[in-house]
């Protein structure tokens, strides 16, 4: 009896033993999996993440064009109201000169008694 409690005791060493490892075999492969599947969402949201700043730049990008466009326009609209207010200017100078001009004259005229 004695030998069969042994035995029995030995083989439930054995036993222990040999799951042990098996066991911490099972683990490692359960944390690894856990790690792979958790690299992978990390690589799925990364490309996620990489995407909507992909967007972002390009939502900019148009906004910044916009923003030039407009600008560009202010420019030429601006550009052209000088280039009005220059031309109405030089016209007045070149009327004011002609007034100045025929006043002159007609001092002259008046006053060399010559009417």
């Amino acid at each position: 009896m004695r030998t069969y409690k042994k035995l029995q005791y030995q083989l439930l060493d054995e036993r222990r033993r040999i799951s042990k490892p098996s066991m911490k075999l099972g683990l490692f492969a359960m944390q690894d999996a856990a790690q792979a599947k958790e690299d992978l969402r990390w690589g799925s949201n990364l490309k996620r993440i990489i995407f909507c700043v992909l967007i972002y730049f390009i939502f900019l990008h148009r906004l910044y064009k916009i923003q030039l466009d407009r600008a560009q326009k202010e420019i030429c609209g601006a550009q052209e109201t000088i280039t009005i207010a220059d031309q109405q200017r030089h016209a007045a100078e070149k009327e004011a000169a002609k007034k100045v001009k025929g006043a002159s004259v007609e001092r002259n005229i008046a006053g060399s008694g010559c009417t």
